[in-house]
This record gives structure tokens, C-alpha cells and sequence, in this order.
């Protein structure tokens, strides 16, 4: 898959099974894309909503995205790109307003992020994937406004 496509993904804000395909072939479960790149990033696990330097860690990598071209967040795989997916239980409790509200304190409001669960069949094999869709960046670039905790 190409580069190309992953930015025609973003400029129609998808969010869906068709964008994993980009990423990995849902057939034999191995990652298209084995590298990260300026339109997306892998992370083994869900973000802790919870755990203020996480969130700050990824406020900084959805503020990279947003202030460049947009780009996607992709969890459930690993740095050796595996799919591993996420646990369902902790998938389920996350949604967008959620993510939203915990980035807000180090990004402002200035934009709003969409996150999705996605479950597929990779490999023959069910796996859930959370997915943060970051847009593009409208106007003038949006700085942080807080650290992290601790910094």
C-alpha cells in the first residue's frame, strides 16, 4: 500500500475496516506498512486515560500529526509489527469525547480527534484495534498548553 492512499484515507476521514487493509493484510494478519511513518504511528497497548504522562505522550504524537498533515494512531501493534490487538473490555471504554477530554489539557480545544474500536478478522483470527484519526490542520498551527506531569 502506499503512502498515497493512506493520504487520500485521511482526506476522507476514514475510520473503518478499509483503512486496517491499507495497513495489514487481513489475510494473512502481517503489517503492510512495517515502518511508522509521518501519517501514522503503531502502539502495542491502548493509552491509560488515566495515567496524565501517557496522555501527555500522546498529546505530543496527535499534535505532530495535527499540525503537519493529520494522520492515525493505530493500537494493538507491536514495535516488531505484530498484530496483537487490545483487550475488548478496555477498548470498550474509550470513545472519542473521552480521548477528547483527557487531550484537551495538554492540546486545548482547538480541534477534536476521533477514536474508533475496529474489529476484524486478521490472520483468521478476531483482533480488536483502536484507532485515533487525527485531522489536518486548518489555519495556524496549534501549540501545547500544559507539560507533562512531573516536567
Amino acid at each position: 500500500m502506499s503512502v498515497t492512499a493512506i493520504r487520500e484515507l485521511i482526506a476522507k476521514q476514514s475510520l473503518d475496516r478499509e483503512l486496517i487493509s491499507h495497513f495489514i493484510d487481513l489475510d494473512s494478519g502481517q503489517v503492510n506498512l512495517r515502518f511508522e511513518g509521518e501519517y501514522w504511528d503503531y502502539k502495542r497497548d491502548l493509552i491509560d486515560l488515566e495515567d496524565g504522562s501517557a496522555v501527555a505522550e500522546m498529546a505530543a504524537d496527535v499534535l505532530s500529526f495535527h499540525n503537519t498533515r493529520g494522520g492515525y494512531v493505530i493500537f494493538g501493534i507491536t514495535n516488531d509489527f505484530v498484530v496483537l490487538g487490545v483487550h475488548a473490555n478496555l477498548a470498550a471504554n474509550i470513545d472519542s469525547n473521552r480521548v477528547n477530554q483527557k487531550l484537551r489539557k495538554y492540546i486545548g480545544a482547538s480541534f477534536y480527534c476521533r477514536y474508533s474500536t475496529l474489529v476484524c478478522a486478521i490472520g483468521g483470527t478476531k483482533k480488536i484495534l483502536g484507532v485515533i484519526f487525527v485531522p489536518p490542520l486548518q489555519g495556524a498551527a496549534v501549540p501545547t498548553s500544559s507539560k507533562a506531569p512531573g516536567q
